[in-house]
């Protein structure tokens, strides 16, 4: 499983090039807790970038456990934690479970 972190710098930076969409959707940031709803006592959370989009002059950008759109100033510049990077990769890890089980049923009920 890859998993591609961006500062806020590099999402910054990866804007000015050419299909800058591609290159950010499906990497991770690093956003503050209190966007997420979170109720756990840490004060940000790896998050995956699902879209990206213009509005006017500000690039902002749709990300999973957040509804709506966050504007790119709100991403964290800093180095994630180990604890951060072990609990995204268990996310992950039961949603990939939980696909795969969707799949395997779905494909049953069609044959």
């Amino acid at each position: 499983m890859k998993f591609l972190y961006l500062k806020k710098s590099l999402v910054q930076k990866l804007l000015k090039t050419e299909s800058s969409e591609s290159k950010i959707t499906g990497s991770f940031v690093r956003v503050p807790s209190t966007l997420t709803n979170d109720l756990q006592e840490k004060s940000h959370k790896l998050v995956q970038v699902t879209g990206v989009t213009n509005q006017n002059t500000d690039t902002m950008l749709q990300i999973s456990d957040v509804p709506g759109e966050i504007p790119i100033n709100l991403l964290s510049d800093a180095n994630f934690t180990e604890d951060e990077f072990q609990e995204t990769a268990i996310l992950l890890h039961d949603d990939l479970i939980e696909l795969i089980v969707s799949v395997l049923v779905t494909q049953k009920v069609t044959d």
